[in-house]
């Protein structure tokens, strides 16, 4: 539409242009004009009338032109500065994952080792160690989960289900270790009999320990970075 209006304009000032010499020549010509004034002072006049207006319109298409340009280099300019900005958000997102991913990795080994001492010693100390354990370890996941949720609803983001499996596996079974081991610490406060629940702790824990330190570490860290990679992609 705006294309059109540019062209009709166009097309207006090239009629005026040429029908004003025209006209001006006709009267010029006519011998009426020329008993009323001198023809020559006309012709000079209007010689230097239309020049002025045939350089005022040449000027303002100029003009036109170069507002025209600098609005699309301004347009071109804040594109780039948003693709530059939002790569930047990105960059920033990913090694924040990064971090965290590997802090949470770090906090579960840490939980478990805890555990185990307590398993083994079964001491007040030991019981608070593994608490200051098991809470850094939930902060840590809280804050992981928290970075990733608030990027969901984005389509520049993308998330990966190898990742978000994992990190459910893991806290499901964190969590459930922590409950029976709270149990435990019950019944060891009450005095009461623990060689059962014990003996299915130790088995338990060992499981977990070995998929921990067997299979978890290396499956989370490549599910990080082909999270990052992915994300690192889209444009």
């Amino acid at each position: 539409m705006d294309k059109l209006k540019k062209g009709n304009i166009v097309l207006l000032v090239i009629i005026v242009m040429g029908v004003i010499p025209f006209v001006l020549g006709c009267m010029i010509s006519s011998p009426v004009f020329k008993n009323f004034v001198g023809g020559d002072s006309w012709i000079g006049f209007w010689g230097s009338y239309l020049g002025s207006i045939v350089s005022g319109m040449i000027t303002l298409f100029v003009l036109f032109k170069t507002l025209e340009s600098n609005k699309k280099d301004l347009e071109q300019t804040f594109i780039e500065n948003k693709r530059i900005q939002q790569r930047q958000e990105k960059m920033d997102y990913c090694d924040k994952i990064i971090k965290l991913s590997s802090s949470y990795a770090n906090d579960v080994i840490d939980e478990l080792i805890r555990a185990k001492e307590y398993l083994e010693q079964q001491t007040e100390e030991c019981y608070k160690e593994y608490n200051l354990a098991r809470g850094k370890a939930v902060r840590t996941n809280n804050e992981l989960m928290l970075t990733m949720s608030v990027k969901e609803e984005d389509c520049y983001y993308c998330g990966n289900k190898k990742y978000d499996d994992l990190c459910l596996k893991i806290t499901e079974r964190t969590g459930w270790l922590e409950k029976e081991i709270n149990n435990l610490h019950k019944k060891i406060q009450a005095n009461e009999s623990i060689d059962t629940e014990l003996e299915q702790l130790e088995s338990l824990h060992k499981k977990y320990d070995d998929e921990i330190f067997k299979t978890f570490q290396n499956d989370f860290n490549c599910a990080t970075e082909e999270l990052v990679k992915n994300n690192l992609k889209i444009n």
